[in-house]
């Protein structure tokens, strides 16, 4: 008796977190696709942390946590996609995931940090084909936004990730050019959101803040100063990430 009740709250507890994990409206799936691009750079990023000796206990806890995340949202994505297109889109992201989850797990070198930014950058590039395959499956006008907002998570992890790669001494080719090109595209893509004919007053007040947060902190992303802060860049990108998740939590409202 005690062992089929045993097994009866197994049971339950599973199907629970089986049901939980289910996407129900395609708002919620271009969210949970559009994070996986985020989670990608944030992968890359806890990797040039821990290989650098920034906040190692944190950034190894996250990199554990988002690599399982991401393998669940891509299982959640898999049952939800509807066309081909979308599948056939999710399934070669998937190949592309398989090497990446591999590689990035591994202890950290500073030989294998510049094969982890090119591999982050062609699992991103995936990531995003899923994305448009969803957001063209929507009649809805809002349905670009939530994904505008998204990359600005990405943006927020990429901007941390290239600068520990410059306090870590990555020889990365494009490095000062790649940050000084997602700075620009994170500000002018904030702009785009703030104008957002679409925009709640809700969304409006979140975006006011984080404009008014990146004001402050922006001059913390100049690599080629003399004093870099990576603790502060760390902590920093989190926290933005943080805010422009809810953001496309609200904006997926409007899709929804």
């Amino acid at each position: 008796m005690r062992n089929t009740l045993k097994f009866c709250v197994v049971a339950l507890t599973m199907s629970a977190t089986l049901a939980n994990s289910q996407i129900t409206t395609l708002g919620e799936a271009i969210n949970k696709a559009g994070m996986q691009r985020m989670y990608t750079m944030k992968m890359a990023k806890n990797y040039m942390s821990i290989g650098a000796g920034i906040k190692v206990a944190e950034a190894t806890k996250e990199l554990e946590e988002v690599s399982s995340q991401f393998n669940e949202n891509y299982n959640d994505l898999m049952l939800f996609a509807k066309t081909k297109d979308t599948k056939d889109a999710l399934t070669f992201a998937g190949t592309i995931w398989n090497k990446y989850r591999e590689k990035v797990n591994e202890t950290p070198t500073i030989e294998n940090a510049n094969l982890i930014i090119t591999e982050a950058n062609y699992l991103i590039n995936a990531c995003n084909v899923v994305v448009d395959k969803l957001v063209a499956g929507s009649n809805s006008k809002a349905a670009n936004l939530p994904n505008l907002c998204g990359k600005q998570r990405v943006l927020s992890q990429k901007l941390g990730m290239l600068y520990l790669a410059k306090f870590w001494m990555i020889s990365y080719p494009s490095l000062s050019k790649d940050m000084n090109e997602t700075l620009m595209t994170f500000e002018t893509s904030l702009v785009s959101l703030i104008n957002a004919p679409e925009n709640t007053e809700e969304i409006n007040t979140l975006l006011k803040l984080q404009q008014s947060e990146w004001n402050f902190t922006k001059k913390s992303f100049d690599i080629d100063s003399e004093k870099l802060s990576p603790t502060s860049v760390f902590s920093s990108t989190n926290l933005m990430t943080r805010n422009f998740d809810r953001g496309v939590a609200m904006y997926q409202k409007l899709v929804n």
